[in-house]
């Protein structure tokens, strides 16, 4: 098939669905005009019995191709309200005819239950009929919703007859149930005797005021809102309020209590609701406010007493310290300063900084006390003395650490000579820089920035420091005034950019050496 053909074989399908749709819903509605227009005179079982299947099948021809005229018309705003409205009047109007219909069925059975008994006796006892065709009772499938109605028109018609035997009763409950309700007495088998524990079983387990009163606060609660406003969604919210209150008060329920315990049990958190359904066990009765809130009192005794246990001595690396659920010194965030991000991703110096900063304990890292009333027995377990494991320093640490607190230090080191002129100082810029060693850590150092250089040099300290691998070198450097140095090697090292660093020895300046120091220069 072309496209082309296919494009016209898609729409007239899509023209197809609209046109049977629309011819469904005018069929729902002039089904209603003609028994609306109808004389009561005609008015029988059969009849009404007649009518609420012809509805029941027209209208369940609309839902069948409801959504796909919902795809079809989604694709155009104005064709879609258009639509939507049409199917929920005819909805509405479908709804209030069926109720009657139930209502003139109900009343006609009962009427015929008390006049006549279903089992006619004829001199033969062989001869006993069941007109079973006489008795025609809603089925119910197991929604609490519509437990009431039925249990309450089964017990008129079927159990309260004392004219039938126990397996016509059973046979007519077998005959009313299906789905859920169904298969919870499909295992008996039909004999005079299993009606009673049939009849007992479903009673058992529908008959249950919690359930009922929660399924009747679920409708309502469900709900969905009005928008925009229309004369349909009123009468929707009406209709359900008007139902809702009805069936409460044929439940018995108080309507305070229990739509108040609907709400706030909907408040608690999944496992307090499990301890909840636990506390009002297997009872059958609505809970009452009193109940729940003696729940939430003990409830919160028990949860209190818990998260007093918890406070007990916790790990802290390779330390013992009291969970006092402070927030962090460093970041404000809710953990310990030894679980920050910031913290840990600290170089060794910082991490004093910060721990100083915050009048932090050196061992525990918690707040600052005397030695003997820290908690913590234990000393860091790299060099065992009584600070924490994290704040310890190697001696490269503490070179690095000394040559970022004195970089004057440094730079009044650094000696030139030009024309014959002795400086005993000279000021470059300086730097601070993150270089990363031989492990991916980031150390923080000092450059000096010198733009006149053509290399960029690495001290001795620096380079064992970072234990970069070294590539075996022996350049000649000169510097100022024709002299001259060599290198120990060259390393390649990672800061913000790479670097080709020379690591040189460090001489102290005497008016005839090298002025060529100990530094690092950007080229």
């Amino acid at each position: 098939m072309a496209p082309g053909q296919a494009e016209q074989g898609d729409s007239a399908s899509t023209a197809n669905v609209v046109s049977e749709q629309q011819h469904n819903l005018e069929e729902v509605l002039r089904l209603i005009r003609n028994f609306k227009k109808d004389s009561k005179t005609r008015y029988n079982l059969q009849y009404f019995q007649h009518r609420e299947e012809t509805l029941k099948q027209a209208w369940a021809n609309c839902e069948a191709l409801h959504g796909r005229v919902k795809t079809v018309r989604a694709q155009d705003a104005v064709l879609l309200v258009q639509y939507m409205k049409e199917y929920e009047e005819a909805e509405d109007a479908w709804g209030e005819c069926s109720v009657v219909f139930r209502q003139n069925i109900a009343g006609y059975l009962a009427a015929e239950s008390r006049q006549r008994p279903a089992v006619q006796e004829a001199p033969d006892a062989g001869e006993n009929v069941v007109r079973l065709e006489r008795i025609k009772i809603p089925s119910y499938s197991g929604d609490y919703n519509q437990w009431a109605a039925f249990h309450d028109l089964f017990k008129v018609m079927v159990h309260d007859n004392k004219n039938l035997s126990g397996v016509q009763k059973l046979q007519y409950l077998r005959a009313s149930v299906n789905g859920e309700a169904g298969q919870l007495i499909r295992h008996l088998t039909l004999t005079e005797t299993n009606y009673a524990p049939a009849w007992k079983l479903l009673k058992e387990r529908y008959n249950n005021k919690r359930a009922i009163g929660n399924a009747y606060m679920k409708g309502i609660w469900s709900l969905p809102t009005s928008t925009p406003a229309s004369a349909i969604g009123i009468k929707r919210i009406l209709d359900t309020t008007e139902q809702f209150r009805a069936n409460t008060e044929s439940l018995g329920a108080d309507l305070v209590e229990l739509i108040m315990v609907y709400i706030l049990q909907q408040k608690l958190e999944h496992e307090s609701n499990s301890e909840w359904q636990k506390f009002i066990g297997s009872s059958n009765e609505i809970p009452t406010l009193n109940q729940f809130t003696n729940f939430l009192h003990q409830r919160f005794t028990i949860l209190k007493a818990v998260q007093l246990n918890q406070r007990k001595t916790v790990k802290v690396g390779a330390h013992s310290a009291q969970a006092t659920g402070a927030v962090c010194r460093v970041c404000q965030g809710d953990h310990r300063i030894s679980q920050c991000d910031t913290f840990l991703k600290s170089d060794i110096t910082r991490r004093r900084e910060l721990v100083a900063s915050s009048r932090l304990y050196y061992n525990c890292l918690h707040e600052a006390h005397r030695t003997r009333n820290c908690p913590s027995r234990k000393g860091c377990k790299l060099c065992g003395k009584r600070h924490n494991s994290m704040l310890h320093q190697t001696s490269s640490n503490r070179a690095a650490s000394s040559a970022l607190a004195n970089p004057k230090q440094q730079v009044s080191s650094l000696n030139a000579i030009n024309s014959g002129v002795d400086i005993t100082a000279v000021l470059l810029a300086t730097a601070r820089i993150r270089v990363k060693d031989n492990q991916g850590t980031f150390i923080l150092l000092r450059a000096l920035i010198d733009q006149g250089s053509q290399r960029s040099f690495i001290n001795e300290a620096a380079a064992q420091l970072l234990r970069l691998p070294r590539q075996a070198t022996n350049p000649t450097i000169s510097g100022i005034g024709s002299h001259s140095t060599s290198s120990k090697g060259a390393i390649s090292a990672q800061c913000d950019k790479v670097f080709q660093f020379i690591s040189c020895r460090s001489k102290p300046y005497n008016g005839h050496d090298s002025p060529v120091q100990d530094t690092m220069q950007d080229n």
